[in-house]
């Protein structure tokens, strides 16, 4: 996130769903799911001979048992039932993997934007943000490849870049300050 804002040109202060909107990026947390769904296939499609899957047996037999047990196996389950796919944890798999992790993927990230509209909804700090927010990579930010360094500039000007960004972090920090009345002393009435 500290690179995203450096690259950005922002202070480190900056609301991260600020970050995230601007450049359409999600967290490390929806990468992270994604693999252990991936990883989890990989152990499910394992011979029965194996390792890693008499363990992952044990996981379950555990769950069966002590359904508030806490592990790996239990992890996977619940990552499923918050995204809908329960029936794939009962079915212990999928026909097309291939297809069901294109789908999976898709969904962290409309889950992550749901989320983050939300957020965004309820913060104090984003009440101007929220007039012009959308979870996309802003069109304003083009990245073109000179001398073999990347640069982000506002429609090929590179000084304008860190104006832009600073000027979405600091109308909704003014604005921010004028709703708490702590703005030079002028009280505002809601």
């Amino acid at each position: 996130m500290q690179f995203c804002k450096s690259l950005l040109g922002v202070k480190r202060s900056t609301q991260n769903d600020f970050i995230y909107g601007e450049l359409g990026r999600t967290t490390l947390r929806t990468g992270r799911f994604y693999n252990i769904i991936k990883y989890w296939f990989k152990v499910i499609q394992s011979g029965e001979r194996k390792y890693i899957k008499c363990i992952y047996m044990m996981m379950l037999n555990d769950i069966e048992r002590l359904p508030t047990v806490k592990n790996w196996a239990s992890l996977v389950k619940n990552i499923l039932a918050e995204l809908g796919f329960y029936h794939v944890w009962l079915s212990q798999g999928v026909g097309d993997v291939t297809q069901f992790l294109t789908i999976l993927k898709q969904r962290l990230k409309d889950t992550f934007v749901q989320n983050w509209h939300a957020r965004i909804d309820n913060s104090s700090r984003a009440l101007f943000y929220n007039n012009f927010a959308s979870f996309e990579y802003q069109s304003y930010y083009v990245s073109p490849h000179t001398m073999g360094e990347t640069y982000i500039f506002w429609r090929g000007c590179p000084s304008v870049r860190p104006s832009v960004t600073k000027f979405v972090s600091r109308v909704s920090q003014k604005v921010f300050e004028l709703e708490s009345r702590n703005f030079t002393g002028i009280f505002v009435i809601m």
